[in-house]
């Protein structure tokens, strides 16, 4: 009669939808998290990859080996790297990385070819990880190679205090070009040490369970079910605003770079079409070097690899 009673199916609701649990299981889900049996069920089983990153990179191979590096000693698990190169340099990325990393980092890299001409490559490279690894992955996120995650927690034991949510917002601390014009073979990191002040809401972004997500907005991500909240814990609406970097877990951009940088940057073009950057942005975020500014130069970001091309 006992072994009947441990064994005996009971329906619970998870993840949108019932199915039966042995008594057991769901006693232990209960205590985990009485209020969301989705996420007591994602805790409890065990990922392929417990946290990944994923990107989509146009002609930014001189950044990738700092970049790499820093986010596999964070913890992460897997970088899923959308390559946006021009198809007749299909495969140059793979093998750039292989001859710059060492072989455990190398194997802890995916790189997938991404050349088709859309409109939105950025929302589509995110959506294509998503669709294939939402069960593989517990916490993804999503990085541009100049935005760089900085943490006082170990991550994992920082994620641990996050089971309750399903996404968590990292705001961007934005750095500038402190007085650089041009490009050195240097450290990001180590090139540019002073933010800029922001104007708007600057935004950040998120780390969230892939299997929640509905839709992909760069900044965060629509959930079906679920908490988005800040790294102090607090529930918010994304963006949360630039006055509440909290520097337990934050985001640095490198937004500009040198002027050099921004421009390259402005004609390898940009993975989305909805939003360009301007030539003139990079003296608003750097004031201080007003005085480079050229007034021939291409004022507006092209799109790069889209129909027609140029970002209206």
């Amino acid at each position: 009669m006992k072994q009947k009673t441990e064994n005996k199916k009971v329906f619970a609701l998870a993840n949108g939808r019932f199915e039966k649990l042995a008594s057991a299981e769901f006693n232990r889900y209960k205590l985990l998290n009485p209020k969301d049996w989705w996420l007591a069920k994602d805790n409890a089983k065990k990922h392929k990859y417990e946290i990944a990153v994923q990107c989509i990179a146009r002609q930014e191979e001189k950044y990738f080996k700092e970049w790499i590096e820093h986010h596999l000693r964070l913890g992460i698990r897997r970088i899923f790297i959308y390559d946006n190169n021009d198809i007749s340099e299909s495969g140059k990325l793979k093998k750039l990385l292989h001859s710059i990393l060492s072989a455990q980092d190398y194997a802890q890299i995916e790189v997938i070819p991404w050349h088709k001409r859309m409109m939105l490559q950025q929302f589509k490279a995110l959506e294509d990880c998503v669709e294939k690894h939402k069960h593989d992955i517990k916490w993804l996120l999503s990085l541009d190679l100049d935005e760089f995650l900085f943490l006082e927690t170990p991550l994992q034991e920082l994620l641990k205090e996050f089971d309750y949510a399903s996404q968590i917002y990292f705001s961007w601390e934005n750095i500038g070009a402190d007085g650089q014009l041009h490009y050195k073979n240097k450290p990001v990191a180590k090139r540019f040490l002073k933010p800029f002040k922001c104007t708007d809401k600057c935004q950040g972004k998120v780390i969230f369970r892939p299997s929640r997500m509905r839709n992909f907005k760069i900044h965060s991500v629509e959930l079906f079910e679920g908490m988005t909240v800040n790294v102090m814990h607090k529930e918010i609406a994304v963006p949360d605003s630039f006055a509440n970097i909290h520097k337990i877990a934050w985001i640095k951009h490198y937004f500009t770079k040198s002027l050099e940088e921004w421009t390259e940057k402005m004609n390898r073009g940009c993975a989305d079409h909805l939003w360009g950057r301007r030539y003139k942005m990079f003296f608003e975020c750097n004031p201080d070097l007003i005085e480079h500014y050229d007034p021939g130069v291409i004022a507006v970001q092209k799109h790069a690899n889209a129909p027609n091309d140029i970002l209206k």
